[in-house]
């Protein structure tokens, strides 16, 4: 065990599954100021599919991109592509 790493792991049970997290912000295609934002999950059975169409100002939307940028950020740096804890020290 690394004495630096104090992060507990647990073993996911064999009914949980994630088969699809997908997020993607872009403009929209026609209408210029406008931002779309599609989100497709299957998480555990749950399948949720969901767009919706925001302005350039909407202080929600922007508030929500910057924290969904920050929390992707985070996860990159903290777990490798095979899913591994990085090594902090």
């Amino acid at each position: 065990m690394d004495i630096l790493d104090n992060r507990t792991t647990h073993k996911a049970s064999s009914g949980s599954e994630v088969k699809e997290l997908k997020i993607e912000i872009r403009k929209h295609h026609v209408t210029p100021g406008v931002n779309v934002l599609d989100l497709v999950m299957d998480i555990d059975g749950e399948k949720l599919k969901l767009q919706t169409q925001h302005q350039d100002g909407d202080p929600a939307f922007q508030k929500f991109a910057r924290e969904f940028a920050t929390l992707a950020k985070t996860l990159s740096e903290d777990v490798t592509f095979l899913g591994r804890p990085v090594k902090h020290g």
